[in-house]
């Protein structure tokens, strides 16, 4: 699948005014950082930020879904990715949120 440029540089505005945010191609798509720490892809059209046990259930509370690409051998894998839902991303405060959670998440997953 081709990477989606409109939505990357969509979700890159949403991010304007966060500091030290990137993006890096991967893939079919990007991984995003912030300060260097990956929180977020943008995968198939769909923006995911990092989860783990401790913050999984806002993602559930949200409807969001997690992220799950399929291998040659046709077995899923399910990432521990999993989708921002659209009134998150139409509310800078509660992105601020949401990346914040999501940052320590994956810093947790260094540990």
């Amino acid at each position: 699948m081709p990477k989606d440029e409109s939505f990357h540089e969509y979700v890159i505005d949403l991010f304007r005014n966060f500091p030290g945010i990137t993006s890096r191609g991967m893939f079919s798509g990007w991984a995003l950082y912030q300060d260097g720490i990956v929180f977020a892809i943008i995968a198939e059209g769909e923006l995911y930020f990092k989860s783990d046990k401790d913050i999984q259930k806002y993602f559930e509370q949200a409807d969001s879904h997690p992220f799950v690409y399929t291998r040659k051998d046709t077995r899923p894998i399910t990432l521990s990715y999993w989708s921002v839902p659209e009134e998150i991303m139409e509310n800078e405060e509660e992105l601020a949120i949401w990346v914040e959670r999501s940052v320590e998440a994956s810093k947790r997953g260094y540990k």
